[in-house]
């Protein structure tokens, strides 16, 4: 994977937006492929959400 110094590539990779080819990545020791729960205890909100058509008014009313 490639992208710009500061693009979020650790946190894609750690919310498995994108499988990783070689490696490992590990959360107290245990490889993220093995932490079936890891996504929906996280959140993220980068800093150009700006990007997608979504309204979070919409979902709070």
């Amino acid at each position: 994977m490639v992208g710009a110094n500061g693009s979020g590539k650790l946190i894609s990779l750690i919310c498995r937006f994108y499988e990783y080819q070689e490696g490992d990545i590990l959360i107290n020791g245990i490889n993220i492929k093995e932490l079936h729960q890891l996504r929906s205890r996280i959140s993220v909100v980068f800093q150009e959400f700006g990007k997608y058509e979504l309204s979070f008014k919409k979902y709070c009313s």
